[in-house]
């Protein structure tokens, strides 16, 4: 069996192609043969990703559609864009949408179509790119669901977070998820509903949890030298504008933690390959923390095992990242996750997928999330860790056992290839 991938693999972000590596993996456990193509608008990345964590050899990398039109139609990064680039590409796209909607194919995009017919079925891994967020980019993506169709593949939307879209993509949104076979939802309280808002039959979505909370054995054996009593900490540039204190109330907080004798040694997580200012920012809390406080700073990496395999030690988790929380509620990890919100200032996408993870596991989302506006907030994080830290006992994931069938159920849907 052939099976695509489509969506976050040409990333620079350690949690989306660390869910690609974990399906990679549970996919060739339950089928050894199964081979696989992975449709990129990177593939440097996705190739360095594939090879470090091991599944390069059954794996073949092809260009998407955003990858084979180019820098002409925003296959750069975000800093490299203007408003009226993001205006100028975004009509490209709608014209080149309207034209694979009405079934013809674009010269350039044919050996995408070509590529796809030799799958099986395509598989839109979990990530964050189908949302208002993404700009024009979800375009890409939207095409790729048409091609695939046109090539008479099949669609299967692996546990995502859907929405919110942009006012003027939704009947754009509306048609390319026509052509989609199977929706899933690693949420309950969101994502459902925007599916439904846009006519998808109730049928066709279901649930699973997300791509990387069960872990395939690759990624869960790997074992880090965690430092003792160790707070891990991960922070993205969203923080920064949002929390106007964030270094020097972070800062702050590890002393006061350090001279409780709560923590000892501080562990900065860097899940960002390039463009997201995490590595500055531990640097600078680093400064202004006294020379007492020891730290060290973890990644960028490609190979997913090496960051993941020290969540299970870690003492608490301080993050602003969903995969973070994912990964410290998967292992029972007293976490505090700062909610961003997005370039409009909503709170939509990242509430729902945050609070989203929490009610899929059945644990209190106030207890682990807070939205960067509150007043204090590093002050209230101090408290909700300090709270998880003084628990009795570990919370317990007490639905687990549903959570793994339903993956099991999402696999043997997939692999069945009707």
């Amino acid at each position: 069996m052939k099976i695509g991938f489509t969506g976050a693999t040409g990333c620079v972000d350690f949690g989306d192609y660390a869910m690609l590596a974990n399906n990679i993996h549970h996919i060739k456990n339950r089928s050894p043969e199964s081979e696989f193509c992975i449709f990129s608008y990177n593939a440097a990345n996705t190739r360095d990703a594939l090879i470090a964590n091991e599944v390069m050899d059954h794996c073949t990398i092809i260009d998407d559609a955003l990858a084979m039109m180019g820098d002409d139609y925003g296959n750069v990064p975000n800093s490299a864009l203007n408003a009226a680039d993001v205006d100028t590409i975004s009509k490209k796209w709608k014209l080149l949408f309207d034209v694979c909607s009405s079934g013809e194919v674009p010269l350039q995009l044919e050996p995408l179509v070509v590529a796809l017919s030799e799958c099986d079925v395509l598989l839109f891994n979990g990530g964050g790119y189908l949302n208002k967020n993404w700009l024009f980019r979800v375009y890409a993506f939207l095409i790729i669901i048409l091609l695939a169709r046109k090539a008479d593949t099949r669609v299967i939307m692996l546990p995502q977070t859907y929405g919110p879209f942009a006012e003027d993509s939704l009947n754009d949104v509306t048609r390319a998820f026509q052509e989609v076979d199977k929706f899933y939802c690693r949420d309950h309280i969101y994502s459902e509903q925007v599916l439904t808002s846009l006519k998808m039959d109730r049928s066709r979505i279901d649930f699973a949890i997300d791509d990387l909370f069960l872990l395939s054995e690759p990624l869960a054996k790997t074992k880090m030298e965690v430092p003792e009593d160790a707070l891990f900490i991960q922070l993205h540039k969203q923080m920064r504008s949002q929390i106007p204190n964030l270094v020097s109330d972070v800062a702050k907080l590890i002393a006061s933690l350090v001279d409780e004798g709560r923590i000892k040694n501080v562990v900065f997580v860097v899940f960002h390959h390039s463009g997201d200012n995490e590595l500055k920012i531990a640097e600078e809390i680093q400064a202004e923390l006294l020379d007492g406080v020891r730290t060290e700073i973890w990644g960028p990496d490609w190979n997913a095992g090496n960051l993941i395999g020290g969540f299970a030690d870690a003492k608490a988790v301080l993050c602003s990242r969903y995969h973070p929380l994912v990964i410290a509620l998967r292992q029972s990890t007293p976490v505090v996750n700062l909610l961003a919100a997005d370039n409009t200032g909503s709170y939509d996408y990242y509430s729902a997928k945050n609070h989203g993870i929490c009610d899929y596991v059945s644990t209190e989302s106030r207890h682990h999330c807070i939205k960067s506006d509150r007043s204090n907030v590093i002050e209230i994080a101090g408290e909700m860790l300090r709270a998880q830290l003084d628990s009795k006992s570990k919370e317990s994931l007490t639905n687990l056992r549903v959570i793994e069938q339903e993956r099991v159920t999402l696999w043997d849907y997939i692999l069945k290839n009707d």
